[in-house]
């Protein structure tokens, strides 16, 4: 059963959120151009007004990806309202990132083209910049897991060399004073 199928007498609903979302998509893209140089309080608003208006729209008509997709943006649009994080570089990249994710969407609704989005990636990147961690590519997050691999055996390669090497030599006959030597 398709999404649409749910939607089915709801057109003019669907044509109105195509049409609201394409706006509310152009106003953020160029906010966030605006963002890192002139960071005002009435850009993140209106960056964070526009994806909650995403997420509740989507929840309401069973866009559940898309809701994700915007309830993360808006998570992090929060902390930057917050005051807990400043907008730099990464964090408009990924919110830029977020509006084409949400431009090809709102092309797929317009065609009523219904697919299975890989969002996994895009929530990591919100995540991470939400948390204050670099967001990574895959070939970074190898090096960084074969680096703390070889990390791992050299720490235990001086954990051995720093533990004495036991013998089956008997310790009276090394010359290895034993318990009540005086």
């Amino acid at each position: 059963m398709s999404v649409y199928d749910n939607l089915e007498g709801m057109e003019e609903i669907l044509d109105e959120f195509i049409m609201e979302a394409e706006e509310l998509l152009e106003g953020v893209n160029e906010d966030l151009v605006y963002l890192e140089s002139e960071p005002e309080d009435e850009l993140v608003n209106r960056i964070f007004r526009a994806f909650h208006t995403f997420k509740g729209t989507c929840g309401f008509l069973g866009f559940e990806q898309a809701k994700d997709v915007a309830h993360h943006a808006e998570d992090l649009l929060n902390q930057l309202r917050n005051g807990e994080l400043a907008p730099n570089g990464e964090l408009i990249d990924v919110l830029l990132e977020s509006c084409d994710w949400f431009g090809g969407f709102v092309g797929d609704v317009k065609e009523r083209t219904e697919r299975e989005y890989e969002i996994t990636p895009l929530l990591e990147k919100l995540a991470a910049v939400r948390n204050g961690g670099q967001v990574m590519t895959a070939s970074e997050k190898v090096l960084q897991a074969e680096k703390g691999q070889l990390d791992q055996e050299q720490e235990l390669r001086t954990a051995e060399e720093a533990v004495p090497a036991q013998t089956d030599e008997d310790p009276i006959a090394a010359g290895v004073p034993t318990p009540g030597d005086n």
